[in-house]
């Protein structure tokens, strides 16, 4: 299930801002896409990783879970890592 994402649209149309809270530690995060990367997020037929070949993986994760960087490595941290 993908995140609730709140879409800005800057004001000369070139950008969309993509807010999205994260889901364990309540931080606002903003992914910053183009409109046409916006629409194919929207309709959700393309992989992510796909229509965002440009973004970080930590940009793609929260547009997928919507769980911020600092949130998914506490999660998927392995015994022994720091």
């Amino acid at each position: 299930m993908r995140p609730k994402v709140n879409l800005i649209n800057h004001k000369d149309g070139s950008l969309v801002s993509a807010l999205i809270v994260c889901p364990m530690c309540k931080q606002q995060n903003e992914v910053i896409m183009t409109p046409t990367q916006c629409e194919h997020y929207i309709q959700g037929v393309r992989k992510v990783q796909e229509i965002f070949p440009d973004k970080s993986a930590a940009d793609r994760e929260l547009l997928i879970s919507g769980t911020c960087d600092q949130c998914f490595d506490k999660m998927f941290k392995e015994d022994g890592d720091a």
